[in-house]
């Protein structure tokens, strides 16, 4: 700007235009910038809506199915005495995985609340000494 000073009028008033007419195209680049910014966030948006929507999606299907397999093992089990009764109706083959949709269900569907200690009574497939979880213990989880 000191330089500005020691110009003459006309060489001021070319400095000027020249810098009005810079400054124009300037801002026009960035408004343009600015629209491309906006559209980027715009689809990064749609996108994330997108994944959010499928992720909604697996999560119903995922909870229809816990549902399908709970109706197909005889409804909710609530009491000791119906545990104990769908279990006797079921064949040994049946009886584990049974058990694990149950829990399953208590966890994802329900959303039963548990302590932070008893959180492993909620992970139906886990392994005792590389072992699966035995029956009597995962009928004790589903109480």
């Amino acid at each position: 700007m000191e330089h500005l000073g020691q110009l003459g009028e006309e060489e001021k008033n070319k400095e000027f235009a020249f810098a009005r007419k810079y400054t124009q195209i300037d801002i026009e680049k960035q408004k343009e910038k600015l629209k491309l910014y906006v559209k980027e966030m715009q689809a990064i948006r749609k996108h994330e809506e997108i994944l959010a929507e499928q992720k909604q999606v697996k999560q119903v299907a995922a909870k229809s199915k816990i549902v399908l397999d709970i109706t197909h093992y005889g409804g909710e089990w609530v009491t000791q005495e119906q545990i104990d009764a769908q279990l006797v109706k079921l064949r040994e083959t049946e009886k584990h995985k049974a058990l694990e949709i149950k829990i399953k269900c208590h966890k994802q569907i329900l959303q039963t609340p548990v302590p932070n200690d008893k959180k492993k009574i909620l992970q139906p497939t886990r392994k005792v000494n590389g072992k699966p979880v035995s029956l009597e213990e995962l009928t004790n989880n589903l109480k």
